[in-house]
């Protein structure tokens, strides 16, 4: 809807617009209509008064061909600004509607737990904080450089503030951290 918008030629209302929809994403189906109606309400009070305030803020910095601009944007306006509600209105509720089935995603939800570790045999078995620990140390080392590496086990020394790490590949020395690869 950027090309409506933009049949406004009224940069304050796209700007005050763009901000609006950008901070207020309708987070559930209520939200979305009582923002979509706001929407609508607002587009046309902005409609309505600007065809009698363009045409005085054109004639303040042009004068009276300013006016006559004015006049031009005020009608051109009264005609695109509700429309541009009944779309937002339109996009609210759906949007709102949409995010209300999915507000129970994982995307909300905090990790409780480190990933659990799944050896390269395949077999699951119970969660070892230890082993989802060490798998952790692994995949974060170096900016997540060595993710794809397997994980065999750890040695946690730290009494010498390190770690001896065993991987099926070889893992360049990184302190605190050694590597031992079979």
């Amino acid at each position: 809807m950027p090309g409506l918008t933009a049949a406004t030629l009224d940069k304050q209302f796209q700007d005050r617009r763009r901000m609006t929809r950008a901070r207020n994403r309708p987070k559930h189906a209520l939200y979305g209509v009582t923002q979509g109606a706001t929407s609508l309400a607002s587009s046309f009070v902005d409609g309505v008064t600007g065809l009698g305030l363009k045409p005085l803020e054109g004639a303040e910095r042009e004068g009276a061909l300013g006016f006559f601009k004015g006049i031009g944007k005020g009608v051109v306006g009264l005609a695109t600004k509700p429309a541009i509600g009944i779309f937002d209105l339109a996009s609210n509720v759906t949007e709102g509607i949409r995010n209300t089935t999915t507000v129970f995603d994982a995307e909300g939800l905090d990790r409780v737990r480190l990933t659990r570790f799944i050896p390269q045999d395949g077999i699951v078995r119970p969660y070892s904080q230890r082993e989802a620990l060490g798998q952790f140390w692994l995949k974060q080392l170096d900016n997540g450089k060595y993710f794809d590496e397997e994980y065999i086990a750890h040695l946690d020394l730290s009494e010498h503030d390190s770690v001896v790490m065993l991987t099926y590949k070889f893992v360049p020395f990184s302190p605190p951290l050694l590597s031992i690869s079979i």
